[in-house]
């Protein structure tokens, strides 16, 4: 599995089936536990509901395959090409994509992860509850970034 160690079921000790229950018909084979199921088929990360458990399993990954400690800059340039290539199929020049996704994440940094986050708090809402509100909005705020201005289509723009 490419990431192996991590959480997602491909290193040792992680992966691991239940017990299945003493006496019952099926005790001469374990049965998958529901955190762990479908482990050893490779798809735990991609299961529903487990995008963080992927993000931690990529981070984990990046972090161990990046030279000299460079994980953050490896982890944007990895999250910019997926999302160019899967999530909105761009074509476009990539130089003009790059600059706007750095700008994009520079703002994104200011104005919600430290802006929001630091704001609410202040304000008196409760540390964890800030860090989900600043969540929501980032993740409001990239997606329509990445979709009208890091991957507009030119193609699409025109004929418009």
């Amino acid at each position: 599995m490419w990431a192996a160690g991590c959480i997602c079921g491909g290193g040792s000790g992680s992966g691991r089936r239940g017990s299945a229950r003493a006496g019952s018909p099926s005790s001469s084979r374990p049965t998958p536990t529901p955190t762990t199921a479908g482990a050893s088929r490779g798809w735990t990360c991609c299961a529903p509901g487990t995008g963080p458990r992927a993000d931690v399993c990529v981070l984990i990954s990046v972090r161990r395959a990046s030279p000299g400690g460079h994980e953050l800059a490896t982890a944007f340039a990895l999250s910019f090409a997926l999302n160019r290539i899967f999530n909105f199929r761009s074509h476009q020049a990539l130089g003009g994509q790059t600059a706007r996704y750095v700008v994009a994440l520079a703002i994104n940094y200011a104005a919600f992860v430290v802006g929001v986050g630091d704001g609410l708090t202040a304000l008196g809402v409760e540390y964890q509850l800030a860090r989900i509100l600043s969540g929501v909005c980032e993740g409001a705020f990239m997606y329509c970034v990445m979709r009208w201005v890091v991957f507009r289509d030119a193609r699409r723009d025109s004929a418009v």
